[in-house]
């Protein structure tokens, strides 16, 4: 095998990690979520985010100065930001509600964080995601970042706990129990032992109507799961309480969502008890629009189904589960992994017409004897899925690595396979790359390692899909029996590659391929999040020197392809819930497109290989690749605004007119494609129809803010005026930005206004806007833009 690439080794200085397969997760906003003791650690990579110099953002130590890199140049940095734990606010006095037993909570004797689930990214009202966090004192409560995801800190919006406290009784814990027996089974349902947040459900439309579909399952004490989702007010409310077991639900896994027809969606939600059984709740919904209502009104509604079935996947047999993870397979069918000491089991769920599933295999783990304390019997803590090998590498407590081949039809593991018909050559083993695995591990230690050091591993994740793997360990003696401290406890997180890179270029140019080809499956993620496994590699100087010339081709498409359109229909009404269907369409014109999307990836790689392009011939090539791309979302996002402006021309009043035409302005431009000139024509037709009065030529200057000599709209990015003075232009409205009331894209470096629910006191209009600025429709369009139109990433206030 090839020497493992390692890309990072930070020093993480905390206290003892639970292992478990959700210590270390991805958010789909591209940061990493790592669950300790005292805080929780949001990391994010460097790779993508051109806003700010990284130099002093990191507080983490790496490690790499003390080995010799394959490719030194090449150093991947992170964001920092934490959440501390604040025993204060999170403190539910159990024993004082009840007196009884099964009410007591050993985790109240030392606070801690235990585990944290995510929701899928625009839901808030940054349009990032949720966390929830579950301590060890069994409260719940919901998280969100307010203006900075990246370094500010996280706030918390809701106490989950105190809402499920206030949730009724089913009848048969109230029928005939005292008062004191029915608090008692209050408090079990309100005590929480695991928390899962499922992916945003996919109901197959075009375009995709960008309504939360996802759902966040809570397992209690009283052998429930309660199903929540969110709602506008940023909170989460219970949908439903499904009643389970008679003993606790201690893991909950939810599968990928699948399209059953359009509009119809199902997954299954796997419920694991404290006796080992594991329960399958099947989850079905249904997109239902409402043809009386218009479609710019609140003109839909989703539908939710649950069925427990009849089969279990795990009967009862008194072992604890250490893991519970569903795999996407190829095939498009649901499977499920559970692990318990020694074993890994497979259960697939055959299709819709027979909803029971079958057991496929056990697999019984072998200790890869990486050091003295190595055991198969660990717990499982971290499933790396590598699809375009058809294969899972399984991580273990004790830092081993297990890789099991042939998912998605009978796994079977790496040794087995070997054994099988003369082996398999060139398919990695469990012991190859358990041993690579430690060679990481010598390697980030500065080889001071013995074989008596255990590499104890708490979490893993996959950092590319290609075989590179991020993973948390800790280097400790247990032999020696010896006690350290927590202020002396130190965990490294590290990044590498255990599998071959011999096939590397390809791999990457295939991952291009497929986002490209799939961006229906990324319209809820953020670009860095999902380009996140390019844009490492391309970094490596040797990895884009050998396939730049490839990447021009797949980043080119026919602009055509992009579609010009958009069916928006009249907007007659100017109540507060027409508004939100307003804007809500706005959002789906401009989020909700396949083509829109695959564009903004596009233009994402392209500028990131300008700017490593090594000479001014690449970088030319690479610059009128997202040249046209840029041109394209560009017009594409002209023609969505004055789509709807002419929807809503019933509601145009005169301080609207110097805005829209602003907008004729820039779409009768010419060389701009024909569809969009037609929108502007039409647009400046139904101007003059309303408004016959009105000039038909308007003075679009805007006075310099510094010496008020007039800057002619003649740039859409920058404005500069006679006198030299440059300002940047908000990419959303093209008015001069002179106010600290900006955002930032993380991606691109465009700036826009805040939208004016930003406003703060009881003032009515969002001062920070111009003049010209001022109109509803404005107004509008600045709350449905919350991600950048042309990136697609991510706004932050820097102020």
């Amino acid at each position: 095998m090839d020497e493992s690439q390692l890309f990072c080794s930070l020093n993480l200085p905390s206290a003892a990690l639970q292992p478990s397969i959700s210590t270390v997760q991805w958010s789909e906003d591209g940061q990493l979520f790592l669950t300790t003791k005292g805080v929780i650690c949001i990391l994010t990579p460097q790779l993508g985010i051109n806003y700010e110099d990284l130099s002093s953002t990191s507080s983490l130590t790496d490690k790499r100065n003390n080995y010799d890199s394959k490719d030194g140049d090449f150093i991947l940095r992170w964001y920092r930001n934490v959440i501390d734990f604040d025993r204060s606010s999170m403190c539910q006095p159990w024993p004082t509600l009840s007196q009884e037993w099964g009410a007591l909570s050993l985790g109240s004797l030392d606070f801690s964080w235990r585990s944290v689930t995510l929701s899928p990214s625009n839901l808030s009202r940054t349009s990032g995601c949720f966390m929830a966090a579950l301590n060890t004192n069994l409260e719940v409560s919901l998280w969100c970042a307010t203006k900075n995801h990246l370094r500010e800190a996280w706030i918390k919006i809701q106490d989950i706990t105190a809402a499920l406290k206030a949730l009724p009784l089913s009848d048969d814990d109230t029928l005939g129990a005292s008062h004191e027996r029915q608090t008692y089974h209050l408090i079990l349902h309100a005590q929480t032992n695991c928390i899962s947040w499922s992916s945003q459900a996919d109901f197959g439309l075009t375009p995709n109507p960008l309504v939360d579909g996802s759902l966040l399952a809570l397992g209690n004490r009283a052998g429930s799961v309660i199903i929540m989702r969110s709602d506008e007010n940023c909170t989460v409310q219970s949908i439903k309480v499904i009643h389970i077991a008679d003993e606790w639900i201690t893991h909950l896994a939810w599968g990928p969502w699948k399209i059953t027809s359009v509009g119809e969606c199902e997954t299954f939600l796997a419920c694991g008890c404290s006796n080992g059984s594991i329960a399958i709740l099947r989850v079905t919904q249904k997109f239902v629009p409402h043809a009386d209502i218009s479609p710019l009104k609140d003109s839909s509604e989703i539908q939710v189904d649950f069925y427990v079935l009849n089969t279990k996947a795990s009967a009862t047999d008194k072992r604890g589960i250490s893991a519970l993870k569903w795999i996407e397979s190829a095939n498009n069918t649901h499977t499920l992994l559970y692990a318990k000491p020694g074993f890994i089991y497979f259960y697939r769920m055959e299709d819709s017409g027979n909803p029971d599933g079958r057991e496929l295999c056990q697999l019984r783990l072998k200790a890869q004897r990486t050091s003295a304390c190595s055991s198969s019997l660990t717990p499982v803590v971290g499933v790396t899925h590598l699809q375009s090998l058809d294969a899972l590498i399984v991580t273990l407590f004790d830092g081993s690595f297990h890789i099991v081949h042939d998912v998605s039809t009978l796994p079977v593991l790496g040794e087995e396979l070997m054994d099988l018909d003369g082996g398999a050559p060139g398919k990695p083993t469990s012991e190859s790359i358990s041993r690579t695995a430690r060679q990481v591990f010598v390697k980030a230690e500065g080889g001071s390692v013995q074989h008596t050091d255990a590499n104890r591993t708490s979490g893993t994740a996959s950092f590319d899909g290609l075989g590179t793997v991020l993973w948390v360990h800790e280097t400790c003696r247990p032999g020696d029996f010896s006690y350290t401290p927590d202020a002396r406890r130190n965990n490294y997180i590290v990044v590498s590659n255990i599998l071959s890179e011999s096939d590397i270029s390809n791999g990457v140019l295939e991952t291009i391929r497929y986002i490209l080809s799939g961006a229906r499956k990324v319209l809820s993620q953020s670009p860095i999040s999902i380009l996140r496994p390019v844009l490492l590699h391309l970094s490596r100087k040797d990895v884009f020197n050998g396939i730049w010339q490839i990447i021009p081709e797949l980043l080119a498409f026919d602009s055509s392809d992009v579609g010009w359109d958009v069916p928006v229909h009249p907007f007659t009404t100017s109540t507060e819930v027409a508004r939100r269907g307003y804007r809500q369409s706005l959002r789906v014109h401009l989020y909700g497109w396949e083509s829109f999307q695959s564009c903004r990836l596009r233009l994402a790689l392209a500028d990131f290989c300008w700017k490593l392009a090594p000479n001014e011939n690449i970088r030319r090539k690479f610059g009128e690749v997202a040249a046209h791309t840029l041109n394209n979302i560009s017009f594409r996002f002209l023609q969505v605004i004055a789509k709807h402006a002419i929807a809503a021309m019933d509601d145009v009043c005169d301080k609207d007119i110097r805005f829209l035409m602003r907008l004729v302005v820039q779409s009768l431009i010419d060389g701009h494609p024909e569809g969009l000139r037609n929108a502007g024509n039409e647009l400046h037709e139904s101007l003059r129809r309303k408004f016959p009065s009105a000039p038909d030529i308007f003075n679009l200057d805007e006075p310099c803010p510094a010496c008020n000599a007039p800057i002619p709209l003649d740039d859409l990015r920058n404005a500069k005026c006679p006198q030299g003075h440059i300002w940047a232009r908000c990419s959303i409205t093209s008015f001069v930005l002179s106010t600290p009331m900006v955002r930032t894209c993380i991606g691109c470096t465009r700036k826009a206004f805040l939208p004016p629910s930003m406003r703060t006191g009881n003032a009515a209009t969002a001062l920070w806007i111009p003049e010209a600025g001022r109109s509803w429709i404005v107004d509008e369009l600045l709350e449905a833009t919350r991600v950048c139109v042309y990136c697609g990433n991510h706004f932050v206030q820097l102020l």
